[in-house]
Formats: C-alpha cells, sequence, structure tokens
C-alpha cells in the first residue's frame, strides 16, 4: 500500500511516516507489533497470521477470557500485564501466572485445547494483537517456529506456576529445599 505524503508548515514534501519504525513487524492496520514472539518468528511464518491479527487496547480488569469457557481469541501482548487467576467456588482466587509482551494469553489453543483453565484479566493495561483462536489453531501446523515458541513459553509457564507455592508461602520451605527447589 503506497504511502501518502504530507507537506511540513516550509512546503517541503516528506513521506508520511507510519506508526512502526523500519525492520519492526505491524498488524494489518499497520500498527506496531512490539510481542517478543511475533518478532521472533520468520517472515513466511508471520505473514500467514499477520492478516489476522488486531491490535486492541486492554484496559485496566479486561477480562480477556474467563475460566471454564471457550477461548475466542488468543492476545500477543505488546504491553502491559495480565494475570491469570484461579478462582474458588467460594469466590476467592489466586494469581497463578502472569503474562507480558514475552508471551501470549490463550496458551491452551497452542494444545489444540478450547476452553481456559484461568481467568485472564489485565492487571497493567496496554495492548496487543489479537487473532480468533480457530485461526491461530489452523496456522499453527505450518509455523514450526511459532509452535516451538510457543512450546517453550508453555514450558517456562510452568515452571512459573510451579514455583508459586514457594514464593507465597505455601509451603514449607525446609521441605522444598530437600526436594531440590
Amino acid at each position: 500500500m503506497p504511502v501518502a505524503n504530507t507537506i511540513n508548515g516550509k512546503g517541503v514534501v516528506r513521506p508520511h511516516q507510519p506508526d512502526a519504525l523500519p525492520g519492526t513487524r505491524t498488524d494489518a492496520a499497520g500498527k506496531a507489533i512490539r510481542n517478543v514472539i511475533l518478532l521472533s518468528l520468520p517472515d513466511e511464518e508471520y505473514n500467514l497470521i499477520r492478516p489476522h491479527l488486531e491490535l486492541v487496547n486492554l484496559p485496566h480488569y479486561a477480562v480477556l477470557h474467563e475460566s471454564g469457557e471457550k477461548i475466542r481469541y488468543a492476545y500477543f501482548l505488546n504491553e502491559g500485564m495480565a494475570s491469570l487467576v484461579v478462582v474458588s467456588r467460594d469466590g476467592h482466587s489466586v494469581e497463578v501466572g502472569i503474562v507480558g509482551r514475552e508471551g501470549m494469553v490463550g496458551l491452551p489453543v497452542m494444545a489444540g485445547l478450547r476452553s481456559a483453565c484461568f481467568r485472564a484479566i489485565m492487571q497493567i493495561p496496554g495492548s496487543g494483537a489479537k487473532i480468533p483462536a480457530d485461526i491461530l489453531e489452523r496456522c499453527l501446523p505450518s509455523m514450526p517456529k511459532l509452535h516451538a515458541e510457543l512450546a517453550r513459553y508453555a514450558m517456562l509457564h510452568a515452571l512459573q506456576v510451579g514455583k508459586l507455592p514457594l514464593a507465597t508461602g505455601c509451603m514449607n520451605w525446609t521441605s522444598a529445599w530437600r526436594a531440590g527447589c
């Protein structure tokens, strides 16, 4: 798509500056992508999902998906932070993970699962690129780098969740030390 020219106050014609800097990635509307996983993809893979990415604002307390409900979108955050929260039947909640621009909200989709294990809620407002979960799921077999990056992220996230009892003091430190944590 050609870039429109503008005239500055001195009559000099200069090209219109896009939202993204040269060498960076954009969504289909030309908005900058800052998510680490999306930036790591080879062009062939990124171009498969680029038309389906929609940049969205994610305000404080926005619920991206609810525990037990169908995951409609996966979110690659550019800015902000989402908390992954387990909610008990009596309404109490515990944060079990966080996602920033290094990851993706909606990770079960990469494993073919369609319902959420946790509530995902924005704790620090920001923005991100969302993609319909069914499209991401269909594209993944043709995207080995994205699949590998999401698998690696899932493993790191599992380690984060596994260390949660130590961080919250829910375990006896001595027994955790003996277990090699």
